[in-house]
């Protein structure tokens, strides 16, 4: 009998990225492998409000209470968990893809990122969630972890061992290097934690170089404000959320990638830079592009997180000829190229069916 793999995931409706994504991309890689497998996939979803505190308690019940064990009178043979807080359902044969946790309770706690403040209920509401994700992650059979820097939060805080398996981006084999145009290429949500106005700022020090800002998100007026503040005119645009065929003509053509998060879990556009061999720009506090642009060579990381610094490295790369950015950026192809869905899914689905 065909056998059925359950993808756990997690939403905030409204809201799409990189973990909605690469569940998406899960069951579709599956599904198109499902006569290797002898299996289907599919996903199952709840949606996430992560405020206030207490409401993050009342989704991991709800995680808990959920019956995954069979689905239409079939059982489901194998879990995925994958964000925070789909582990906490019970199955006896699931595993853990960290996507992330919920990093206000963790790394981000006290940082501007976190809520602006937390009463006697939050507190508590915060301490039993943690000792409550430790339990629901140690009951997977298998701990796998998106990235280096997503592995090394749940070693950190919850003291439980991963293994890195990097999801490999949903255009991977669409990808392709072009030519090296006049602008610096940011994609990705448009929100405060991604720091895109750090790249605003560095241009209006290094008049030299031009930005192109993809993506959407709640951050997005702010941004284009602050850019008509400092009268960047065309050097810095916002074409918003554009189809597949765009991005790729996009990523194609830009001299560099811009990508600088506050450690960042994973972040599909430095791999999607590395397919297209062009360089990263990012920050040392960048999480995990800083790890692949310093574990590759391909690209410049700022040893401060200023506009100051970003923009030296901007002017770098205005000034440098194209061969140069090729061959910075051509350091990482092979890194990138080695994550793909079939590595992925050995580890994830075929050890454990």
């Amino acid at each position: 009998m065909t056998k059925r793999i359950a993808i756990l995931g997690v939403q905030v409706p409204f809201v799409r990225g990189g973990a909605e994504m690469l569940n998406d991309e899960l069951v579709r890689q599956i599904n198109l492998r499902s006569d290797r497998f002898d299996a289907v996939a599919d996903l199952i979803q709840l949606p996430y409000k992560w405020y206030p505190d207490t409401q993050v308690l009342n989704h991991m019940l709800a995680w808990k209470m959920l019956d995954i064990t069979e689905a239409d009178g079939h059982p489901i043979d194998l879990a995925i968990a994958t964000k925070f807080p789909s582990y906490a359902a019970d199955h006896s044969n699931k595993v853990l893809w960290l996507v992330h946790q919920h990093r206000m309770f963790y790394d981000l706690e006290g940082t501007r990122f976190d809520v602006l403040s937390t009463n006697e209920d939050d507190r508590a509401a915060r301490f039993c969630a943690r000792r409550a994700d430790t339990l629901a992650a140690r009951s997977c059979k298998a701990h796998f972890a998106i990235a280096e820097t997503v592995a090394a939060r749940l070693q950190r805080y919850n003291d439980i061992e991963a293994q890195v398996l990097h999801p490999p981006p949903r255009l991977r084999d669409r990808i392709e290097p072009g030519e090296f145009g006049d602008y610096i290429l940011y994609v990705g949500r448009l929100e405060s934690i991604k720091r895109i106005e750090f790249l605003i700022d560095a241009l209006a020090i290094d008049t030299t170089s031009k930005a192109i800002v993809l993506g959407a998100g709640k951050y997005r007026d702010v941004l284009v404000k602050r850019a008509e503040k400092l009268e960047l005119g065309g050097r810095c645009v916002f074409p918003g959320f554009v189809s597949d065929e765009e991005y790729l003509r996009y990523l194609a053509n830009c001299r560099a990638v811009y990508y600088a998060p506050v450690d960042e879990d994973y972040g599909f556009a430095t791999v999607e830079a590395f397919l297209a061999e062009k360089p990263v720009l990012t920050f040392r506090d960048s999480g995990e592009p800083q790890a692949m642009v310093g574990k590759t060579g391909a690209g410049w990381i700022a040893q401060e997180s200023t506009a100051e610094a970003l923009a030296a490295l901007t002017a770098r790369v205005s000034a440098a000829s194209a061969a140069m950015l090729h061959d910075t950026g051509y350091l990482a192809r092979p890194f990138a190229r080695g994550i793909h869905w079939d590595a992925v899914l050995h580890q994830l689905v075929e050890a454990h069916l």
